[in-house]
This record gives structure tokens, C-alpha cells and sequence, in this order.
């Protein structure tokens, strides 16, 4: 409903910068979680980011999304802003 206000130039503006989903190596596209503005969020199983190795990011690529990385199950596993290093180090011991 709000978007409707916004014109046709603003949506798309809107759409890159703060856009509504990520696309993971699945091919799924995962929500993003904008409730906290300042920490904009995705929870997804951590079988769908094999192969993603860089954090998805935001706004023009400065904003770093926090992961929530869920088991097959759906329940938490880790948070990371980065990505690389949950991979590099974390991801042995969580397995």
C-alpha cells in the first residue's frame, strides 16, 4: 500500500537499496527483515548458503546483513555478519 505512493523511479531506487529478498546458491529467495532497521536480518537453513561465501549486504553494499543460520530442523544455529569467517572457522565446530 505504501509503495503505491512512491513513484515508478523511487520504487526501484527503493527496491536496490533496501531490497526484499536474497537470492541464495539454492536458488532460493530468502526475506529480508527490515523490523530492525539498524540490523537487517535473514534466516535461512545453512544447507541453502552452501557455496555463498561473502554476506549478502544492503544499501548500496555498506550494510552487512546479520545470518541466521538454521538447521534442517529450523532451529538456530549461528549468527554471523560475516560470513567468510563462520565458514572458516565456526562451521567445523557447529557441524
Amino acid at each position: 500500500m505504501l509503495l503505491s505512493l512512491l513513484s515508478w523511479e523511487k520504487q526501484q531506487l527503493l527496491d536496490t537499496m533496501a531490497s526484499p529478498s536474497v537470492k541464495v546458491p539454492s536458488g532460493l529467495n530468502i526475506h529480508i527483515d527490515y523490523s530492525n532497521y539498524k540490523k537487517p536480518s535473514m534466516s535461512v537453513k545453512i544447507q541453502e548458503v552452501f557455496g555463498l561465501y561473502e554476506t549478502p549486504k544492503v544499501l548500496n553494499n555498506t550494510l552487512s546483513l546479520q545470518v541466521h543460520l538454521l538447521t534442517p530442523a529450523m532451529t538456530p544455529m549461528q549468527i554471523t555478519y560475516d560470513l567468510k569467517s563462520f565458514w572458516e572457522n565456526s562451521y567445523a565446530e557447529v557441524r
